[in-house]
């Protein structure tokens, strides 16, 4: 009955039927602009070769935090106009020292700044630091205030004392712009920043869909994958880790071999890459070629001939799941795991967890409307879904949210880390959970398109351009993600996350503990006495409904009548992401949908 659904919406809801189809496209956040290419990826200008220290250390450390209550301040140079107003987050993550969560308010722009956007760019005490992107792009339309949402984790580098207001005709700059054009600045205050010791415990790198198989698409796959390799080389990262998409469905031992060509040319040890395997190149058939591809002997397989493994790195366990599926559009209308494997994961959280231990877990998909990299939907980006019929997979959430100390890194949806959809805890309700961008086709879907080329509007993807990775730093008390642009070398702070190694969850309920809130309409749902959809609530609550029937077998609304009585503009109403039902987004609904007609 989708298609009833969809040819009744516009009676009575011409706005409503636009939210429907276009409710991601507020999603783009750049006009195309050409930026700096560089073949083989390098630091920025203002940074040293690492030898063991993080990255983006000042010359001068600020006093060290122990803890925060929020704070809040404004312009500390009276020569800036604009007023800053900084509010900071206290969940989770976000209560320690060298996190920067929290609402930021930019007051009394004076009419002089028309431009459309507003940029904010970490500063030290001289000038705006060299060999980072913009924070934050923040639409502007001329009122005289702005507000923006710093995200949950974000990382406060040491050297950076100021955050700066930049006016700016497009949402960025292909190169750091003059610290002259500031209108506003905001002083960090001394107990905010966090200083890291000089030597990290361990590193890695971690990326994912490195995909040979898009050579062949004029994507520059395999350079892409050698510079990522000479990058961690560069900056000494211990392992790297990969979740997922070496490869396509087809050509895979041509793929594999080439895969482990470059690899061996990199001069980056071999025995210190793992990879968990993705939705392709993983059937039946096809596994046995992936472990021949990947095993190094340092994996510790549970069983023969099954593609999901782990590694012992010191203190640091590195699980690498794997999605067991029929073909790969299965990711979010099948159960994607065994009992098997959930059995074997369970087994190494008991095992290793609460033990000093750093837990991380690959797994190739994130999951569909819960966490980080699933800002849009679609065929392309269909995920993982917890739906009560998918047993193991629900046994996976119920572990996750138990083991909240893990940290999960996922990939798939390709998203570039310029969207900032890359971390999420639910605020400590759950396991950590880290998107990992793609190493040679980033994605920004800037018009909602399931096959869009567009690198989050900054420049289409090209051979030379378009790939993306993470740093990580791990100590004693803190593991820290930085996010590189690799075609520029720059870091992309909006991506930098900063986790403690174990949170203190006395105050925090599990969401396993948490009961879901009962959805109701008026009505009865007959066709006598239809469910009243009457406003933008209820209209949300019918698309949480239909977006968790994710498989033909169990469709939302069989049988049931539903009744619009008013239009309905769903604009700016909170968690609201768009209703799709373009016949893509692996929702199916089987009601029955008609709106009230107005005179």
């Amino acid at each position: 009955m989708l298609s009833s659904l969809l040819s009744r919406l516009h009676v009575g809801a011409g706005l409503l039927a636009l939210v429907l189809l276009l409710g991601i496209l507020c999603a783009s956040c750049g006009v195309p602009q050409d930026a700096q290419e560089t073949e083989t990826p390098t630091r920025a200008e203002s940074e040293t070769e690492r030898s063991t220290d993080e990255p983006g250390q000042p010359e001068t450390e600020p006093e060290s935090g122990t803890g925060l209550a929020p704070e809040t301040g404004s312009v500390d140079d009276s020569s800036y106009p604009a007023r800053l107003v900084y509010e900071f987050d206290e969940h989770a993550d976000n209560r320690i020292p060298g996190c920067i969560a929290g609402t930021i308010r930019i007051e009394d722009i004076p009419d002089s700044v028309s431009t459309p956007y507003l940029l904010l760019y970490f500063a030290d005490d001289r000038d705006l630091l060299a060999g980072y992107d913009e924070l934050l792009s923040i639409p502007y339309s001329g009122s005289g205030s702005a507000v923006a949402q710093i995200k949950d984790g974000t990382y406060l580098p040491r050297e950076a004392t100021r955050l700066m207001v930049i006016p700016s005709k497009s949402a960025f700059q292909p190169s750091t712009p003059s610290l002259d054009l500031a209108v506003g600045s905001y002083r960090f205050p001394a107990g905010k920043h966090l200083v890291l010791p000089d030597a990290p415990l361990f590193t890695f790198g971690a990326v994912s869909d490195v995909h040979m198989n898009y050579e062949s698409y004029d994507r520059g796959a395999y350079q892409k994958w050698a510079n990522a390799l000479q990058f961690y080389k560069q900056n000494k990262m211990d392992i790297v880790v990969i979740g997922g998409d070496l490869t396509g469905d087809d050509n895979l031992e041509s793929d594999y071999r080439k895969y482990n060509e470059i690899l061996d040319d990199s001069r980056y040890d071999p025995d210190d890459v793992f990879e968990c395997i993705g939705n392709h190149g993983n059937t039946k058939n096809s596994i046995r070629l992936f472990i021949d591809a990947i095993a190094t002997g340092d994996e510790i397989f549970p069983a023969e001939g099954v593609p999901y493994y782990h590694v012992e790195k010191g203190n640091n366990i590195f699980i690498f799941m794997a999605q067991e599926l029929k073909s790969p559009g299965d990711s979010a209308t099948y159960d994607n795991f065994s009992k098997e494997q959930i059995d074997w994961l369970e087994s190494l959280l008991k095992q290793h967890y609460g033990k000093d231990k750093n837990i991380f877990i690959l797994e190739h998909s994130p999951f569909l409307d819960f966490g980080p990299g699933d800002r849009y939907k679609g065929d392309y980006t269909a995920c993982v879904t917890f739906n009560p019929h998918y047993t193991n997979t629900m046994r996976l959430k119920s572990l996750l949210s138990t083991y909240r100390d893990v940290i999960l890194m996922s990939g798939h949806t390709h998203l570039t880390l310029y969207d900032q959809e890359n971390y999420s805890s639910f605020n400590g309700a759950f396991a950590r959970m880290i998107h990992l961008p793609s190493s040679c086709q980033p994605c920004g879907y800037g018009q909602g398109s399931a096959y869009t080329k567009s690198y989050d509007g900054r420049k289409p993807v090209t051979p030379t351009y378009g790939s993306e990775t993470y740093l990580c730093y791990v100590y004693e008390d803190y593991i820290l993600y930085v996010g590189y642009n690799l075609s520029t070398g720059t870091i992309i702070p909006g991506s930098c996350i900063l986790l403690q190694t174990h949170l203190d969850y006395t105050d925090i309920p599990s969401l396993e503990n948490e009961e879901p809130e009962e959805i109701s309409f008026s009505g009865a749902g007959t066709q006598s006495d239809p469910f009243l959809i009457r406003n933008s609530q209820d209209f949300y609550n019918l698309t949480v409904l239909f977006n968790q029937s994710t498989d033909q077998n169990h469709m939302y609304g069989q049988g049931l009548y539903f009744l619009q009585t008013e239009d309905i503009d769903m604009t700016g109403f909170k968690d609201y992401d768009g209703t799709f039902a373009d016949g893509n987004s692996k929702c199916f609904f089987s009601g029955f949908y008609v709106c009230r007609e107005h005179p």
